[in-house]
Order: structure tokens, then C-alpha cells, then sequence
């Protein structure tokens, strides 16, 4: 069975309700955090866009993205540049492609709510302000909109490699303006940049939409830190000598039936925990999930063997199914009940089960449970689809929720997407399971961003890293990392005390609370976990993820009114999120008092 979410109509093709901002602290003042002024500007943002989802990235959550899309090449050009911006410039053009929506630097203030008016394009870009650089056409950098995989950001990607392979000295003619300009040109000759493409001209952009506003995170104690200042004594560049990949690996074929990617780090989370031996992919589309099994082997030194079930031989040919797994088996999913000496430790049923007809899929689930540890099933709610370009497998013919597996061991959750409701149920089989993944951790994991680092190598990815913050003590990311990377392995004891050593040496940083707080959660130190997750979400006001996992910390040690405190704070940082509003309800009904954000 082949992967999809939902009918590969005009509506996916068109920008989805997404922004995104990022932050990458200078090179020189790694524990620069965001100012009151600036987190405004960002608040803005959600503030005058309501029922848009709002990403503020960092580069540890970014690595998770580029791992999960196959762009970790990207990521390595990144690590050999010096400048933040340079490294955000690439970094937007991955997070575009892989996810579609809007971006807007750090320092542009929205003047009125308007991305509204643009969501019926696949390309928007804004012309840049009158400088004494400025000619006609040129597009800045701080704004644009784009629908995921759209041609430009591929070509934008291409020019951008191409340039750090070539050390190119200047900033602008990386993936700066002058890039854009560059590949926009080359693209509108024969017209490839195609229907839906808008360019806003400057004096509509700049006087109308968004404005230059604070920039403070470009000011040091030692004088300008901007690109533009450094650049003048300083090579853009950390490493001249580093050899990157002659080409960026990502998946171009945008016009395939893809699985939702709402619960990709949630999934990561899960196989992390479990590393399983053994792996069956049923329906597995481009074979993402061959890949993060195969990169979580490898990050995590597990051995593996995956399979995956296609009942399209066409794709297993088209997407090279053959090169991401161990063994591919064409065939309907439903044959597997003629073997039954099967066993597996994980079988993943992504974005599939809608596809099949209710009653096999249910003979299957029945058949998986006595042969399998765990069984991950996804699946969208209310998607209409036929088949596709010829592949009647296509279709979505049964419809399903959280009710239907209540008769076993199941772990669920659902999130908002851009095309409905998208479901994610993870249940518990027969077979002996060397770990287990409990309720609350499961929940928190949807809100705790994926994160792996470096390639594999011959020693241990925990010592290597233990060897990185050695080398490096005042990195409050590779301390942050280590912590994050002890959880994964379970040795949530360690995790604490690394953490908590972190939190002594650096301060209160919310990244570093938030995730000492996990681990004090995972050690059942209740008392802790809350103090943490209450300075974590004091240190980051504007972090929709902090405010969330302190809600439900509160709901659980059913400390109501701070609960119901922070879900409400949670909602006003992101009012497209329908969890706070969720939990709220969860509070009144189990008799607190009626809240005034319902």
C-alpha cells in the first residue's frame, strides 16, 4: 500500500498556513538569547495571524528536520559557515521546501494581519527596500512564502551549495538577495517558475505589510556583529578547507502521494526508544521511514533489518524502495496473514490503514498483534481521495479512529494540519519488547523536538559527544545535546546530573530547564520536573513548546488553576493549536471553574 494524506489537488500546491522564524546565536556569544524588544516582533507574528501554525527554530531542531527530509548536507554547509545569517539563509530554504508556509527574519515587524491574502500561491517572494544595492526585481531575503518543494527553493539550494563548495567570499551571493535574484532570473526566462508565482513590489511590501524593526541580536559587547561588518576582517567561512557533498539529497518528486510529516519526530522519538531489531514498513511510500530506521541504526549503533510491503510494484522502481530497505515484498499487506511464523519487533502502518478495507485491515492488526512489539499506525481524519494518476491503491475507502483500537494496549494522539486532523496510534503486541514507552513521556515527546547529532564513527555516539563538550565546556547546545541524547539511550540518571551541572554552569537557559525537566519527569521526580518546567517556561514567555509541557505537568499532578494559567497563555501564543483549548476542557469538566479561553 502507497502513503498518502490527502489528494494531491491544487489546495496542496499552494502555500500552507505556516511561519517560520529562526535563531542562530553569534559564533562569538553562543549564550545569546533573544531580547524582550525582539520576542515581541516575533509575537507579532501570531498575534495578527491567527490559525497559522508558528515555528521559532533553532539549529538543534533544525538538524531534526534536515534528518528526517534527507538534507543533512545542507546541515554540513551550514556547520562550515561562520555568519548566523548565512547559516539561517541555507537553513530557510531546507525548512520552505520540507514544510511549505512563510518565513520572516527576526527583525521584520508585521504592520497588519496579510498573509491571508497570499495563500493561494505556490511562490511569493517581496522585492527588496531602496538601498543605494537596489535595482529593480531584486527580492529580499527576510520574507517569502512558498509552497513545500517548489522548484525555486530546489534551484535556490543548488546555487546556495554550489557557492559554500566554492568558499564564496560573499555573503549576499550565497543565498542573500543578490542569490535569490540570481536564480529568479534564470528560472523566469523560461517561465519556471510557472502559475501561482507573485513578487511583491517593494512599496507595497515595505509600507504596507512589514517593517525593519529591532535587530538587537546583531550587537555585541565587542562591536557590530552583523554579516556586513564582519565580513570586512573576518572570513564567512570556519573551515576553507572542508569538503561537502557535491549534491544536496532531497527528494524531488514533489507530485508523489506523501505521508503527513505532523508526526515524523514524535515516530523518531518512539524508534529511538524501542531500536528495534527487526522492522516491516507497510506501505511505504518514498521509503521514509527505511531511511530514519536506517539513520537511527546507525547514529544509535543497533543493528536493524527493515521491509517494507508495496503492493505497487511501479513504486518500488520509482522511489528505489530497494536501496532504503533490507527486503522489499510486493504484495498486498493482507498476505502477510498467510505467514504466520512472522515476527517482528515494529511494524509501522503510516498513512496506509486508510487505504485498505476496514475489515482486512482489521483481520491484519488482529494477525500483527501476536507477532509484533509494537505496531505505529497513522492516519488523517476526513481526507477525501480516489486514485491517483492511474494507482487505484490510492484511494482512501475506510475510515477510522481512536475508538477502534481501544480493545489493546494503545498510546494516541492527533494534531491539526494544514489538511485535517492527522491521528497517530501506537500499540502495544505480544511479542517480548526490550523497552516500554509510557503514557505521559508520549505526550511529551510530541512536544520535545527530535534531535541526533554527528556521523557515525568507530567509538560510541554518547562518547563522542561527552568528548565534544569536554572539548567545547562553554557550548550550551552540545551540553543540551548530550542531555537529550542520554534520554534517547534511557539513562535518564546521567541525563539529570549532565543537565543539571549545565543549569549550574550557564544559568538559567530555557533549553537547558526544559530538558532537565524531561529527565526529572522520566525519573518520576515530580516536584523537580515542575520547578524546572516553571523556569524553563519563565526564561522562553514566548515558547509555545515550554508553556505546553508545564501545562501538562500541572494537569497531572492536578495543579488546576496554574494549569489552566498556562493553557491559557499557551493558546494566546498559538491559537491554531487545539490542544490548550482541549485541556481546558478537560480541566472544566473534571470540576474546575469555566475558562474564559474556551
Amino acid at each position: 500500500m502507497s502513503r498518502s494524506s490527502s489528494r494531491p489537488d491544487e489546495r496542496r500546491r499552494m502555500i500552507p498556513r505556516r511561519i517560520h522564524q529562526m535563531f542562530i546565536p553569534p559564533d562569538v556569544d553562543p549564550g545569546r538569547r533573544l531580547d524582550a524588544e525582539v520576542l515581541a516582533q516575533c509575537a507579532a507574528w501570531r498575534a495578527h495571524h491567527p490559525g497559522f501554525t508558528y515555528h521559532l527554530w533553532d539549529l538543534a531542531a533544525f538538524r531534526g528536520l534536515c534528518f528526517v527530509h534527507d538534507a543533512l548536507p545542507v546541515f554540513d554547509a551550514i556547520q562550515t559557515c561562520r555568519f548566523p545569517s548565512m547559516k539561517v539563509d541555507l537553513a530557510r530554504l531546507v525548512i520552505l521546501s520540507s514544510l511549505g508556509g512563510f518565513w520572516a527574519d527576526l527583525k521584520l515587524l508585521p504592520l497588519r494581519p496579510f498573509l491571508a491574502e497570499l495563500l493561494d500561491h505556490r511562490l511569493v517572494l517581496a522585492e527588496h527596500f531602496i538601498n543605494d544595492a537596489w535595482v529593480p526585481g531584486l527580492p529580499c531575503a527576510a520574507f517569502m512564502g512558498a509552497a513545500p518543494r517548489h522548484p525555486f527553493l530546489r534551484a535556490a539550494l543548488d546555487h546556495a551549495l554550489a557557492q559554500v563548495r566554492a568558499r564564496w567570499p560573499r555573503t549576499l551571493e550565497v543565498a542573500g538577495p543578490n542569490a535569490l535574484f540570481h536564480v529568479v532570473r534564470a528560472m523566469t526566462q523560461p517561465e519556471k517558475l510557472g502559475p501561482g508565482y507573485k513578487m511583491l513590489p517593494q512599496d507595497v511590501a515595505w509600507d504596507g505589510l512589514f517593517a525593519n524593526a529591532s535587530s538587537s541580536y546583531n550587537r555585541g559587547h565587542t562591536g557590530d556583529l552583523h554579516w556586513s561588518f564582519r565580513e570586512q576582517s573576518e572570513s564567512p567561512y570556519v573551515d576553507p578547507g572542508a569538503v561537502l557533498p557535491a549534491r544536496l539529497s532531497l527528494d524531488e518528486k514533489a507530485a508523489m502521494p506523501v505521508s503527513s510529516d505532523a508526526f515524523d519526530g514524535l515516530v523518531s522519538h518512539v524508534l529511538a526508544r524501542l531500536r528495534p531489531g527487526r522492522l516491516c514498513d507497510i506501505g511505504p511510500g518514498a521509503g521514509k521511514y527505511g531511511k530514519l530506521i536506517r539513520t537511527l541504526s546507525a547514529q544509535l549503533e543497533f543493528p536493524v533489518h527493515s521491509t517494507a510491503i508495496e503492493i505497487d510494484p511501479d513504486y518500488v522502481v520509482q522511489y528505489d524502495l530497494r536501496r532504503h530497505y533490507d527486503e522489499v515484498v510486493i504484495a498486498d499487506a493482507l498476505d502477510l496473514i498467510k505467514t504466520p511464523r512472522i515476527r517482528y519487533d515494529v511494524v509501522i502502518i503510516g498513512d496506509c490503514i486508510e487505504h485498505m478495507r476496514k475489515s482486512h485491515a482489521i483481520d491484519l492488526l488482529n494477525f500483527l498483534i501476536y507477532r509484533t512489539g509494537h505496531i505505529i499506525v497513522l492516519w488523517p481524519d476526513e481526507a477525501i481521495q480516489d486514485d491517483w494518476e492511474g494507482h487505484a491503491a490510492e484511494a482512501h475507502i475506510s475510515t477510522w479512529s481512536a475508538d477502534d483500537f481501544r480493545g489493546w494496549p494503545t498510546l494516541h494522539a492527533s494534531r491539526f494540519v494544514e489538511t485535517g486532523r492527522m491521528n497517530i496510534v501506537v500499540l502495544r503486541g505480544y511479542q517480548r519488547s526490550t523497552a516500554s514507552i509510557g503514557e505521559e513521556e508520549f505526550q511529551q515527546w510530541q512536544e520535545t523536538p527530535f534531535r541526533l547529532t554527528g556521523a557515525a564513527d568507530p567509538r560510541s555516539v554518547l562518547d563522542r559527544q561527552r568528548d565534544q563538550v569536554r572539548d567545547d565546556p562553554d557550548n550550551v547546545g552540545l551540553r543540551n545535546q548530550l542531555g537529550y541524547a542520554l534520554m534517547a539511550a534511557g539513562r535518564f540518571p546521567e541525563a539529570r546530573e549532565v543537565l543539571l551541572a549545565a543549569v549550574q554552569h550557564f544559568g538559567a537557559v530555557g533549553s537547558l530547564l526544559l530538558a532537565l525537566s524531561h529527565a526529572c519527569n522520566n525519573l518520576r521526580l515530580a516536584d523537580e520536573a515542575v520547578r524546572y518546567a516553571r523556569e524553563a517556561a519563565a526564561a522562553m514567555p514566548g515558547e509555545f513548546h515550554a508553556q505546553m509541557h508545564l501545562a501538562y505537568l500541572l494537569f497531572g499532578g492536578r495543579e488546576d488553576e496554574d494549569a489552566r494559567r498556562t493553557l491559557e497563555t499557551a493558546a494566546a501564543l498559538n491559537p491554531g493549536d487545539p490542544r490548550p483549548f482541549e485541556m481546558l476542557s478537560s480541566l472544566h469538566e473534571r470540576g474546575g471553574r469555566p475558562a474564559e479561553a474556551l
